[in-house]
């Protein structure tokens, strides 16, 4: 890792960039040592606790809820990847909303109702006593500081072919999925390999460098942090990772993951598929840096926020990124898309035109920044969030002679600062859009054919991140959703059941708040 880029993320990246406050700075000395070494100066974070959580996503099979937590205080000498039993979780949730007095008894050391509020359940994370935690410690790994978003790779199906290397380590495991998360302040685009084992796909291990062996925390090292090219490709790529990745669209059938950086408008292309190994699976590589290509502000400031694929059945599809310093929205396709993996496919960034909103193009004013982004299943409808004026925009990408139209439709006015966008079907089938406004620890709900905020939920303190229950997934826990609140140290559950009384309510909160901000 180079020195003058660490020094440099150090000053830059900080709470007051995430969230526009300015945090405390105790600990910076651990983040100059940094982690890469055997030692890890300062504080070890906690295995079985949510720490300012950011980014989270489902399992394939939804039993289990990733969550990355960021040491935006540097309280910690690293970030961590958790995981959540989410069949364990739901299940004490519910013994307080159907007033199970038998379980609830048995759970009173460790859930209760929050203090002002009945429909509101609390559990905490850990264990307490002799009543495990829903955050399964054992499984923790530790990143480098200030993981952001979560994005999960199948195995199966996956155009880097179906050979894994042994688990040896494992008896029975193999490697059911990965996982990938953007690192801001060690700059790197980590791994994790989720390891399973038996019929039922339990987790029996996170392995992102340190193997399955090891007791505590574990630590995410050596190849698992893709921070530059491998040699056979370093004459023609830049020679590092551009500072502060964050967002992160993967591609699983085409093998490839395009990464924005939040400064400097720089964008990254991995090719997942890239080097073989033993046993004949591949690891990633950096393919292609395309530095400081976005738009500036007046002030010469850029930074890409969020990576959207129309079609993601098709990898040859387009590629939508947000500016976060700018109303502009870049497109782009990946070249070699269509080749199958190989040792080098030639994939490149082909950058297409801009989509621009600002007047006399858009409604925009100048100097507004687009953050979050979401398509529709249909890839006919983009839904992308502008912070000033904090509103939800609905674009046309239906297909026009095999071009996307990329026309403006609609301009709803949201809650303020807003930041990350879902979108989900609702009653009647229309499609929602649920926006996460961190400032005012809410979710507006908008109904993008009527372009008409219909709900609003009330989060915990700084949400951030938000995940909704696909409908795959179990009957017990479809039709929820989990946000990630910041700036209290929990997540907190969210009723999406039209039928419920408490439908468009936050019912549950995994942890129990901390008053951090408000």
């Amino acid at each position: 890792m180079r020195m003058s880029a660490r020094t440099h993320v150090i000053l830059k990246v900080s709470l007051a960039l995430l969230l526009g406050l300015m945090g405390p700075m105790g600990g910076c000395q651990a983040e100059l040592d940094g982690l890469r070494g055997a030692a890890k100066p300062g504080l070890d974070p906690p295995a079985d606790r949510f720490f300012f959580p950011t980014g989270l996503v489902l399992s394939p099979d939804s039993r289990y809820l990733f969550v990355s937590n960021g040491n935006s205080d540097l309280k910690y000498n690293g970030g961590t990847v958790v995981v959540v039993d989410l069949d364990l979780a739901m299940s004490r949730l519910s013994a307080f909303w159907s007033f199970d007095e038998e379980a609830m008894g048995e759970l009173e050391d460790t859930c209760r109702f929050a203090p002002g509020d009945p429909q509101l359940v609390e559990c905490q994370e850990e264990s307490v006593a002799d009543t495990p935690g829903v955050v399964l410690e054992r499984l923790t790994v530790r990143t480098g500081f200030y993981p952001t978003f979560l994005a999960l790779e199948p195995i199966s199906g996956s155009g880097c072919g179906d050979q894994l290397p042994a688990v040896s380590d494992v008896e029975g495991g193999v490697i059911g999925y990965r996982l990938y998360t953007p690192v801001r302040g060690d700059p790197s685009l980590t791994y994790i390999d989720v390891v399973t084992s038996g019929e039922g796909g339990d987790i029996a291990c996170l392995d992102c460098g340190s193997g399955c062996v090891k007791e505590g925390l574990r630590d995410c090292e050596g190849s698992f942090l893709l921070d530059a090219p491998s040699e056979g490709r370093a004459d023609y790529v830049q020679a590092h990772l551009p500072d502060e990745p964050y967002g992160l669209a993967l591609e699983p059938a085409g093998g490839f993951a395009i990464i924005s950086h939040l400064s400097g408008g720089s964008l990254s292309l991995v090719d997942l598929c890239a080097d073989p190994l033993e046993g004949g699976w591949r690891a990633p590589d950096l393919v292609d840096v395309l530095p400081e290509i976005m738009g500036q502000d007046t002030e010469g400031r850029s930074g890409g926020y969020w990576v959207a694929q129309r079609d993601r059945a098709d990898p040859c599809s387009w590629f939508y990124v947000s500016n976060r310093a700018a109303a502009q929205i870049m497109t782009l396709r990946v070249a070699g898309c269509d080749t199958a993996p190989a040792q080098d496919r030639g994939l490149r960034i082909s950058v297409g035109p801009s989509i621009i909103l600002t007047a006399p193009f858009g409604p925009l004013e100048s100097g507004a920044d687009l953050r979050g982004m979401a398509m529709s299943p249909d890839g006919d409808r983009l839904l992308a969030v502008s912070r000033t004026p904090p509103s939800l925009l609905v674009l046309d990408t239906s297909s026009d002679g095999g071009q996307p139209r990329n026309e403006l439709l609609d301009v709803v006015e949201v809650c303020p600062k807003p930041s990350v966008v879902r979108a989900r079907s609702g009653p009647l089938g229309k499609l929602l859009a649920y926006v996460v406004c961190f400032a005012s620890g809410e979710i507006y709900v908008v109904d993008t054919a009527d372009a008409q905020v219909v709900d609003r939920i009330e989060t915990g303190g700084g949400p951030n991140d938000l995940a909704l229950m696909p409908e795959s997934a179990p009957a017990a826990l479809a039709d929820f959703g989990f946000v990630t609140n910041f700036g209290e140290h929990t997540i907190g559950v969210v009723d999406l059941r039209p039928s419920s009384e408490t439908y468009h309510q936050m019912i549950g909160r995994l942890g129990w708040p901390e008053e951090l901000m408000q």
